[in-house]
């Protein structure tokens, strides 16, 4: 449930990075853990609860006073503990990435092999107040609007990031755009990659923070046929390998390239295969009949 939620796109300022927005969330019944990735940097606050953070095959228990940086383009996801309800704050940032600093000689070093960090992790329950209060008072600055708040908010996060600094082993960094994967090339990839799981537009388009009616649009665009067509066709070319190459019954068949029911996918792989899955399981067989070893 999200408690608190700022937009910021429309601060200026002459920092390397630009803050996109901040929002305070709070655990409940209809949280939808899905992993997702974007393409910009967040950083979350845990202010109550517990639970973990699970980001490249990953799982970093949280708990009330720890900071996550989570890096550009990393798939991740939070998961609350059920009797603890896990809050947070977060914010996300363009044109920002954090690195090892390998000069700190800060109170928290980075866990873990250096090169492949893109998560980093800290414990600031003693130091909970303070963070708190920033948090606080950017809030209040959003809500009231007074005279120059953005530059009063953009102070604020300015303190968060040199708290941060001086007592983390970590650096922040611009991010170059150029590094950035189309977020359609990574809806492509997603979909090939798992087609096997339960993907409709909606799922997608949380994952990848997209509007579901530009998705759509924007997908058939780039590659020519609608999404939804792209999962089916990818679904049905993998159901012919294994028609073709393994002994599985059709039903198991259907069922693991991610179909719900056997009739569905027998007229799907139709619409796109010319042949029922029967039909090609059986001229399969055959051929293996008339060349054997």
């Amino acid at each position: 449930m999200i408690q608190f939620s700022a937009n910021f796109n429309s601060i200026n300022n002459t920092r390397h990075y630009r803050l996109l927005s901040y929002s305070r969330q709070t655990y409940c019944k209809d949280w939808k853990s899905y992993e997702h990735i974007h393409p910009y940097t967040e950083i979350f606050f845990i202010t109550e609860g517990k639970g973990y953070f699970h980001a490249i095959d990953k799982d970093i228990p949280l708990k009330k006073g720890m900071v996550i940086l989570n890096n550009p383009n990393v798939r991740h996801t939070e998961f609350s503990s059920e009797s603890e309800p896990l809050a947070y704050a977060v914010f996300a940032f363009d044109n920002l990435a954090f690195a090892i600093n390998k000069e700190s000689q800060a109170l928290q070093p980075v866990q873990g092999a250096p090169s492949q960090t893109q998560t980093f992790c800290f414990d600031y329950s003693s130091n909970y107040e303070e963070l708190k209060t920033i948090l606080r008072y950017i809030e209040n600055e959003y809500e009231e609007h007074k005279a120059f708040w953005e530059m009063a908010v953009l102070n604020k996060i300015d303190e968060f990031m040199l708290f941060l600094f001086r007592h983390t082993a970590v650096v922040s960094l611009p991010y170059d755009s150029s590094q950035k994967p189309n977020t359609l090339s990574l809806v492509h990839l997603y979909v090939r990659s798992r087609y096997h799981e339960d993907i409709t537009l909606d799922k997608l388009a949380n994952i990848f923070y997209l509007n579901k009616f530009y998705l759509a649009h924007a997908f058939k665009k780039k590659y020519g046929m609608p999404l939804i067509q792209f999962l089916n066709q990818t679904r049905c070319d993998a159901a012919h390998r294994m028609l073709e190459t393994t002994n599985l019954s059709i039903t198991e068949i259907a069922i693991s390239v991610g179909f719900n029911s056997v009739s569905h996918f027998s007229e799907t792989y139709k619409k796109f295969q010319g042949v029922t899955p029967a039909h090609t399981r059986k001229k399969a067989f055959n051929s293996m009949d008339n060349n054997p070893d």
